[in-house]
C-alpha cells in the first residue's frame, strides 16, 4: 500500500522501477497490474454496452387515424386524442356500437363490413370507429404470430433480457405518453395510471 500511495504521488519514480532497496520505489508488478486491472474494465464495459445495454429507439404514441370534428374552427382536421386539449364529439350512452344508432360516425362506404365504436369512458368523447377484422384478417395474423414465435423461442436469454430492457428503458422515458394514451383508453386518471407504470418498472432497476 505505501508503494502504491508513494506511485499516486510521485510518478516519476517509476523511472527508477526495482532499483535499490529504497522505498519509494515500486516493483513493476504494481503499474502493470494496474493497468492490466483497467484493460479488463475497458472490455468488460464495452461488453456490457455492446450486448446487455438497452437499444434506443423512438416510437410515438399513436395518432388519430381517422378525421374528428374540430369545434373551434367548424371543420373537420387532424388531432391526437392522447393530447390533454383535445376535442370531439360528444357520444350519448356510448358504447361499441354507437354507430348503429348513430350512422355519421362511419367513414363513406362503410357497408358489409363490422365496425367497433372507440370511446373515452370518462367523458364519452368520439375517440374513432374502427374497422372489425373480419374471419381471414384474423387467421393471417395468427399466422403472422405463430411464426414470430418461431423465430423468438431460438433467441437466447441474453438476446431476450435486453428486449425487455430496451422496451423497459422505452417505457419510464415516455412515462407521460404512455399515461395520456391509457387514460384516454380507460377512463382513468393519469396519477392512478402513473402508480402501477413505475411500480411495474421499479423492481428492474
Amino acid at each position: 500500500m505505501d508503494a502504491l500511495i508513494s506511485l499516486m504521488n510521485h510518478p516519476y519514480v517509476t523511472m527508477k522501477l526495482g532499483l535499490g532497496s529504497d522505498k519509494r520505489n515500486i516493483d513493476t508488478i504494481y503499474p502493470i497490474s494496474l493497468f492490466f486491472a483497467f484493460g479488463i474494465y475497458l472490455v468488460f464495459d464495452r461488453y456490457q454496452k455492446r450486448y446487455n445495454s438497452a437499444v434506443p429507439f423512438h416510437w410515438t404514441h399513436p395518432e388519430v387515424s381517422f378525421i374528428c370534428f374540430d369545434h373551434v374552427k367548424g371543420v373537420h382536421s387532424w388531432q391526437k386524442a392522447a393530447d390533454p386539449t383535445w376535442e370531439a364529439r360528444q357520444l350519448v350512452e356510448p358504447n361499441l356500437q354507437s354507430h348503429l344508432k348513430t350512422p355519421e360516425l362511419l367513414p363513406a362506404m362503410a357497408e358489409g363490413r363490422q365496425w367497433i365504436t372507440s370511446f373515452d369512458p370518462a367523458t364519452g368523447l368520439h375517440i374513432g370507429s374502427f374497422l372489425a377484422d373480419n374471419e381471414e384478417e384474423i387467421e393471417r395474423k395468427i399466422r403472422v404470430v405463430q411464426q414470430a414465435q418461431r423465430t423468438w423461442k431460438k433467441t437466447t436469454f441474453q438476446q431476450r433480457r435486453r428486449v425487455v430492457r430496451s422496451l423497459l428503458k422505452w417505457l419510464v422515458d415516455n412515462q407521460e405518453s404512455c399515461a395520456r394514451v391509457a387514460c384516454r383508453d380507460t377512463g382513468k386518471t393519469c396519477q392512478f395510471i402513473r402508480i402501477p407504470l413505475l411500480y411495474g418498472c421499479s423492481p428492474q432497476y
